[in-house]
């Protein structure tokens, strides 16, 4: 079963433009971290995090087109040729 479902509520994929090639999107994800309530800095990773702190982080992303909303995904007709240009211009 191949699934398409979102990874997590709190995680969205998006691209970043590649440093040498900047037509090549790299996939990752930003993650929305979770607020720490009452956050003492004691040891037990908690910190020191404001209640409405809505920081992210973005991790690269392996999973394919396959949790990315905006792709049109066929198994009958394969991935989508995105590296050909790339590919094609060597």
């Amino acid at each position: 079963v191949i699934s398409t479902d979102p990874i997590s509520p709190n995680s969205k994929k998006t691209y970043v433009a590649g440093t040498l090639h900047p037509e090549i999107q790299v996939p990752f994800r930003e993650i929305t971290l979770s607020s720490t309530v009452g956050g003492n800095g004691n040891g037990n990773g908690n910190g020191t995090h404001a209640e409405n702190d809505e920081s992210s982080i973005l991790v690269y992303d392996t999973s394919g087109p396959y949790t990315d909303p905006k792709a049109n995904i066929d198994i009958r007709e394969g991935l989508n040729p995105i590296r050909l240009p790339w590919i094609m211009g060597r």
